[in-house]
């Protein structure tokens, strides 16, 4: 791997492309370990180092010395090692796509395993959007100046008991005039009994654009003890943001969740509970992964035990949920190592929604050594003086200044 050589280099960034000859056998698991050496082996010597990790393009699908199936494992692995600082490159879904398109010997030299001319500006421009964020000047169309609104569901939703129904559940997307490459999913709260989607959806989204972030304005179903429909919406949501990250000037790797109260529940249940890419799925929208890079929780539910808030957990549980459904909607009991980074606010005279809510899921974030920081106001209750003041300004710089510095998103000043 030459990895000495690397490190000799002192590189400020380094590209790992891997996989191809690993194909002929080599498991996903010893795959994902030796990368993760060669990364370990690199920060020793420069801590500060960045990386892009490639998930490789397919060989022939006729080469039988090749385990196909390897390849989508090979990407999964590496999506498990990204985090602050380490990117991922996914030239195994495009490649999927186009060879829906093209044959082998149409991006190949050889008809098997080496990128030709084409196959090589296409690895080059999926770099690119990882090293250079978009923006207006170089963009092929200009972004909308309005607000609009897509349905997360223009046939039918599911209800997550193979059921479905019309729904008429949503996104309003803002865009900032001078982007820096991010996004968050905005989850308003209202206990599951109602959605404020004036200062904690709409307002939000203009104030993220004015720092160059994209806000996602989520008007998720409300589950009436149907407990999976919210976290449907919000996992849609994410994926729709994934899907339409070029159209939208937007880095898929930069996208985040955000949640208020029981918004705040919704975007720590999204953060918990999602999954991979799928790029062989017949709906382009359900491809990319459903896993946000980052959450913030504002004053948020988050246990559906004893010091939860009661109307939202009825609301979504249903009156007498069993311990079982309550653990599993309780972010702080499913916390893991694949769990993004998260950033929680929370007033400590809040009445309505305790404090040990935040608290004891960044406890868990912290025994699992997730990146994560708790900010605990001194006052302002639920909703924190009526969104306005010291304590509402105080979380939105702190939260910006946090995620900026894990490289979690890109600030741009005056980004309207």
């Amino acid at each position: 791997t030459r990895i000495p050589d690397v490190v000799a280099a002192k590189p400020d960034l380094v590209i790992l492309a891997f996989g191809m000859n690993d194909s002929s056998g080599r498991s996903a698991e010893e795959y994902k370990s030796n990368t993760l050496a060669m990364i370990k082996a690199v920060r020793e010597a420069q801590p500060q180092a960045e990386f892009i990790l490639i998930a490789t393009m397919l060989g022939n699908r006729d080469w039988v010395t090749l385990k196909h199936e390897l390849f989508p494992q090979y990407r999964t692995a590496l999506q498990e090692l990204t985090e602050p600082g380490i990117a991922l490159a996914d030239m195994t879904s495009i490649w999927t796509e186009m060879l829906n398109r093209k044959q082998d010997w149409d991006l190949t030299g050889n008809g098997v395993n080496h990128p030709n001319d084409f196959g090589h500006r296409v690895y080059a421009q999926v770099l690119t959007t990882l090293l250079v964020p978009p923006n207006v000047e170089t963009a092929a169309a200009p972004l909308p100046s309005e607000p609009f609104a897509v349905r997360l569901w223009p046939d039918k939703a599911p209800n997550g008991d193979d059921t479905l129904e019309v729904s008429e559940a949503k996104i309003t997307v803002h865009l900032p005039k001078h982007p820096g490459g991010s996004a968050i999913v905005i989850c308003p709260g209202g206990g599951y009994g109602g959605l404020v989607t004036g200062p904690e959806g709409h307002g939000i989204a203009k104030w993220l654009n004015s720092h160059g972030i994209a806000g996602i304005v989520l008007e998720y179903r409300l589950p009436a003890g149907r407990s999976f429909v919210p976290l449907l919406d919000a996992q849609r949501a994410i994926r729709i943001v994934r899907a339409r990250a070029t159209e939208w000037q937007i880095n898929a790797s930069q996208v985040g969740i955000m949640g208020f109260s029981a918004g705040g529940h919704l975007a720590s249940t999204a953060a918990t509970h999602f999954d991979a890419d799928k790029p062989e799925a017949a709906d382009p929208l359900d491809r990319p992964s459903s896993r946000p890079d980052f959450a913030v929780l504002v004053y948020p539910v988050v246990t559906m035990g004893e010091k939860t808030h009661g109307g939202s957990r009825t609301n979504l549980l249903g009156a007498t949920p069993s311990k079982e459904l309550m653990d599993q909607f309780s972010a702080e009991k499913q916390v893991t190592e694949k769990t993004p980074p998260m950033f929680l606010t929370h007033a400590i005279d809040d009445g309505p929604v305790p404090s040990i809510n935040s608290k004891t899921l960044f406890d868990a974030l912290q025994s699992a050594r997730i990146p994560s920081k708790y900010l605990e106001l001194p006052s302002g209750g639920h909703g924190l003086n009526g969104y306005q003041g010291p304590m509402w300004d105080a979380w939105q710089k702190q939260s910006l200044k946090w995620l900026a510095e894990q490289r979690l998103i890109r600030v741009i000043e005056d980004g309207n």
